[in-house]
């Protein structure tokens, strides 16, 4: 099970805070926004990825960051340490940097190399980069990546046209831990489990994994609805297996509970 704080260490961290002076801990962020793009930007927004809309406009009405410019802003601290990034060019192009990594004292840092790229760099030097998704909304939200060829088995539907078959969804590990299975069972079908982390092994601390698998002519062929359970290096696993259906699955979040010693799953869908 995961180590849980000795009696000294709460001690310890109880006498720090006292050693504050009553300084309260911060809610937000202080992030630069910089512009070397090429472009002008005229709307900017930034929002914790868990939640649905964008809210307001950053700049404001009477604010544009100009090209060779920078920006200050104060981003809302949540939980979790991911954000979804959306700017707005002069050219009403959208461009969305999704699970962008942000702290207080980051800076985005936006370019231009056939799109927009954000360099995100953290007050202690570390840096990621993230390619910004062109126009988001407009993009067809039921299309589902090519992953079984022309040989696959008949559509299956229940009269509406739709194909259930494919199963094409990413997986993000928002744990501090290595999960090691990631185990799948049909909920109507005598199957055995399937871990979909068998081609790559481990899922790593931070890291995502796309799920890109065609159940046309396999005896899942059809099959929306299944159970999801993980395990790690160490043995832990979920606190329950859960329930979620293919269809339309966009991604998963798999969360550590310190609380209950185990992993649960957030399935969100288009």
């Amino acid at each position: 099970m995961k180590k849980t704080l000795s009696i000294l260490l709460v001690l310890i961290l109880a006498f720090s805070m006292l050693a504050g002076c009553g300084g309260g801990k911060s809610d937000s962020l202080d992030v630069r926004v910089t512009n070397s793009s090429g472009y002008t930007f005229e709307q900017l927004y930034v929002t914790p990825t868990a939640q649905n809309d964008f809210g307001d406009d950053l700049f404001g009405s009477t604010t544009i960051l100009k090209d060779g410019g920078s920006f200050d802003i104060k981003v809302m601290k949540y939980e979790f340490d991911t954000y979804d990034v959306r700017i707005v060019d002069e050219d009403d192009d959208v461009y969305q940097f999704s699970r962008v990594s942000l702290g207080d004292g980051s800076e985005i840092a936006i370019s231009w190399d056939n799109g927009l790229v954000a360099t995100v760099t953290a007050k202690d030097g570390s840096s990621a980069e993230f390619e910004g998704v062109m126009n988001p909304d407009s993009e067809d939200s039921g299309s589902v990546a090519d992953s079984g060829g022309d040989d696959g088995g008949e559509q299956t539907d229940s009269g509406d046209g739709i194909d259930y078959n494919p199963m094409y969804f990413t997986v993000y590990n928002e744990t501090d831990y290595e999960i090691h299975f990631i185990n799948i069972t049909p909920e109507n079908i005598d199957a055995p489990e399937t871990d979909i982390l068998a081609e790559k092994g481990v899922l790593a601390a931070g890291e995502s994994y796309v799920v890109d698998a065609n159940l046309a002519g396999t005896e899942y062929e059809g099959t929306t609805a299944w159970y999801m359970y993980i395990q790690d290096s160490v043995g832990d696993t979920s606190i329950e297996s859960q329930w979620f259906t293919t269809y339309d699955l966009d991604y998963v979040d798999i969360y550590w509970d310190g609380d209950a010693q185990g992993y649960y799953c957030e399935f969100n869908y288009r």
